[in-house]
């Protein structure tokens, strides 16, 4: 009922956004893969998520990669790999999906740099 008011009441574009990634989060955490792919597909979120807010960017991110899990529990292995690619290809998994800051190799943060990792951690809703 939720998502639907929002697509039709005059909402803001990030709402509406958001509910979308929601939406789509739900439909791959219940390996739903096809109608997951084909919404976040037919949203076209991919071309202007990176000029929305980090939150939203996150979430987008967060959302591709319970995709990329569906895919791989329902043995689509193919598909798996090429949804995962993008994120996984550089080395800032961790920023991406706002888990902490990346720390290269033998080396140790300083105090500061370990209170700017957690204070970019995002919680996920469902963890409290």
């Amino acid at each position: 009922m939720h998502c639907a008011f929002t697509f039709i009441g005059p909402e803001i574009r990030s709402c509406r956004t958001r509910a979308m990634l929601s939406h789509v989060y739900h439909h791959a955490l219940h390996n739903d893969f096809y109608t997951a792919r084909d919404m976040l597909l037919m949203s076209h979120l991919q071309e202007t998520v990176y000029s929305m807010d980090v939150g939203t960017q996150i979430l987008y991110n967060r959302a591709v990669v319970q995709l990329g899990l569906c895919a791989f529990r329902s043995g689509l292995i193919r598909e798996a790999q090429s949804t995962l690619q993008d994120i996984f290809t550089t080395q800032r998994v961790k920023e991406l999906l706002a888990q902490g800051v990346h720390q290269p190799r033998f080396q140790t943060l300083t105090p500061e740099q370990e209170k700017a990792g957690e204070a970019t951690s995002v919680t996920v809703p469902h963890a409290y």
